[in-house]
């Protein structure tokens, strides 16, 4: 089996809130190249705009986990939902199922406890998660996409981010010279803690 590492991150413009870079990793059959892979998926993944050709609200088990840059997944005024499950949906593949924003701060960037609580905002901050999607669908929603994903040889091994909250992130740019250096050098860092973190063997 060979392994594929995917990763993104949000909150990289003017609005205050942290940069968050996420990364995950897939263990593949071998030989699946960029071009095999997204067919191969396609029963159990959809882009944001194939999901939305549907139209509407959908039922469990009518269309696929969406999974795509988050400005094409969340837009105003339509809900959080189909972002929850990106992210909850994951995690629970993973056998993980936080219930609140602190926790799923744990699960995801277990190092930043000491980051958040540096800042007011964050400090005291809690609340129940998900915020609008279904608890009980995520977990149905997950198990139909790893039972089809495992048709196709595919399963997902691991998924972590880092955050840069505000006063880190001032301070990394004045010592990288620039926001762009600062995300790539992030980013390679998230990219080694993800690829140690798969087991070895796999």
């Amino acid at each position: 089996m060979g392994h594929w590492l995917g990763m993104d991150e949000a909150g990289y413009g003017p609005n205050l809130g942290p940069l968050v870079i996420s990364a995950s990793v897939w263990e593949v059959p071998d030989g699946v190249d960029e071009s095999g892979l997204n067919p191969l998926v396609a029963g159990a993944i959809a882009s944001a705009s194939r999901s939305s050709m549907r139209g509407g609200p959908q039922r469990h088990g009518e269309i696929p986990w969406v999974v795509a840059d988050s400005k094409a997944v969340y837009q105003s005024g339509k809900g959080f939902t189909t972002l929850e499950h990106g992210v909850l949906v994951a995690l629970t593949m993973l056998g993980q199922t936080p219930r609140t924003w602190r926790g799923l701060w744990e699960v995801l960037a277990p190092s930043s406890h000491q980051a958040r609580q540096a800042h007011p905002w964050y400090a005291d901050f809690d609340t129940p998660i998900p915020l609008e999607a279904d608890a009980d669908s995520i977990a149905a929603l997950a198990q139909d996409v790893s039972q089809s994903l495992a048709l196709s040889g595919v399963r997902l091994v691991t998924l972590c981010s880092r955050p840069i909250f505000e006063s880190e992130f001032n301070s990394l740019v004045e010592r990288h010279g620039s926001k762009g250096t600062l995300l790539s050098q992030a980013a390679m860092e998230l990219a080694a803690r993800c690829v140690e973190s798969v087991p070895q063997g796999t």
